[in-house]
């Protein structure tokens, strides 16, 4: 289990936020549950020392282990005064964890502002380290209604992700069944020649693929090296948050300058010069061969069912051969945060980044330009084992490669049979998009 999967599922996972949890907290499963969490948020704050959200997170889960330490707090009220310059943050957060003890009667070392509760709901987002926080200044300002409401809430809270969590999983049950099916009706009934268009014997060569791709390395390593230093410096926060557009906006923003220059790339260096338009260079066809538009939007919506046994049978592997669980992407730690949000303008932006930017962009690059230009050389397996290696390796995500390259696989095939990439677009925005529609459901407030 990765870093977004064991301090997200903490948050939600809590029968009731009482001193009987928080002693299941630190034996059993559980226990490497925590232990994981705690492991990953301390790593996390080394690599983002000015990080108040994450110094925040793991004060209060290292608080109810009974790990805290004064070097722990004084990092997070540092990052309070100087970074967000909030001494009212800084009081607050001194006030609720300055004894190390595990001991909620303890009383506080310094007066809470009157504004802490506030200062709490503004700078945590929903679920459970928000939760333990307003627990904790409740008993500290000794009220006791607030403690009682909080926990029936947290309560009603977990039964409700129990409930989502089984019908998700009858669910994935009969969607991962009806993939088996369209599986089995592809390898044995569906029959199609491996004929491309005549973009595929595009004439650039070896030379120009090799500078498109090194061009877009080079853009991300740029854009990489000035996030960090925007981040250093405060002008971008990645974190949701109580700015829940400000991140997403900026995420978007973020993939499209970095991104985005591939296609551009992909047109002057290779497509111009060879007097060939960009959609043509890239496959991309309304219809083929196969059918017209809304049959290619069909053969998707089955690739997207087989796509779910063989990814889970990827993430298995993965487990088994790499004791890889789960994706280290940061991205997926901003995406469920932004999934406990209010802010319809947030989800939206978060749809229309992965669900309809992510794969246009990335379809264009691996299965339109690179995988229709191998193929006017190479036969359809090798075509697709690269490619979808390539597309796999460039995520830089070692805990996701079998799966990432179970679905390239996926969407380069859909190329080979439809002689269109509109097919593989069409399938990466609904594994994207219904991905992201699981987290809503998860830990979103429905």
């Amino acid at each position: 289990m990765r870093a977004a999967d064991a301090i997200n599922l903490l948050q939600f996972l809590s029968p009731a936020a009482d001193n009987e949890f928080i002693n299941k907290l630190k034996t059993g499963k559980s226990g490497l549950l925590a232990s994981e969490a705690e492991n990953i948020l301390e790593q996390a704050s080394q690599e983002d020392k000015d990080n108040v959200n994450i110094l925040a997170k793991k004060i209060i889960l290292k608080f109810e282990l009974g790990h805290l330490t004064d070097v722990d707090l004084n990092q997070l009220i540092a990052a309070c005064l100087t970074v967000q310059r909030n001494a009212n943050l800084a009081q607050t957060w001194q006030a609720l964890y300055g004894n190390n003890q595990n001991n909620v009667k303890q009383p506080p070392q310094v007066g809470l502002p009157a504004e802490s509760e506030m200062v709490i709901e503004n700078n945590l987002t929903p679920g459970w380290f928000k939760q333990r926080a307003l627990l904790r200044l409740y008993v500290l300002n000794r009220q006791p209604e607030y403690y009682r409401n909080l926990l029936a809430t947290i309560k009603s809270q977990t039964w409700n992700f129990v409930f989502k969590l089984a019908v998700l999983g009858i669910a994935g049950i009969v969607f991962g069944f009806a993939g088996l099916i369209v599986i089995v009706w592809q390898l044995f009934f569906f029959k199609k020649s491996s004929r491309l268009s005549d973009a595929a014997t595009a004439k650039y060569d070896w030379k120009l693929v090799f500078i498109v791709f090194y061009a877009w390395f080079c853009t991300q390593l740029l854009f990489g090296i000035v996030i960090i230093w925007l981040k250093k410096i405060n002008v971008i926060n990645l974190s949701v948050g109580s700015h829940s557009f400000a991140a997403a906006l900026s995420i978007a923003l973020i993939y499209m300058l970095s991104n985005g220059p591939a296609l551009l790339y992909i047109y002057f260096f290779a497509l111009k010069p060879q007097k060939l338009p960009f959609w043509q260079g890239i496959n991309f066809r309304l219809g083929s061969d196969i059918g017209g538009t809304f049959k290619l939007f069909g053969i998707a919506i089955l690739a997207w069912f087989a796509a779910i046994p063989l990814v889970l049978f990827a993430y298995l592997l993965s487990i088994k051969l790499f004791n890889c669980a789960g994706s280290s992407n940061p991205i997926i730690a901003i995406v469920m945060d932004a999934a406990k949000t209010d802010n319809f303008i947030t989800i939206l932006l978060f749809y229309l980044t992965l669900g309809i930017l992510a794969p246009f962009v990335e379809e264009s690059l691996f299965r339109g330009f690179f995988y229709t230009f191998l193929r006017g050389r190479y036969s359809a397996i090798f075509s697709n084992l690269l490619s979808s290696g390539l597309f796999a390796l460039a995520h830089l995500d070692p805990g996701a490669v079998l799966p990432l390259f179970c679905l390239g696989s996926i969407f380069a095939y859909l190329v080979e049979i439809t002689d269109s990439i509109v097919p593989a677009i069409i399938a990466h925005g609904l594994w994207n998009g219904c991905t992201f529609t699981l987290v809503l459901i998860l830990f979103g407030n429905f």
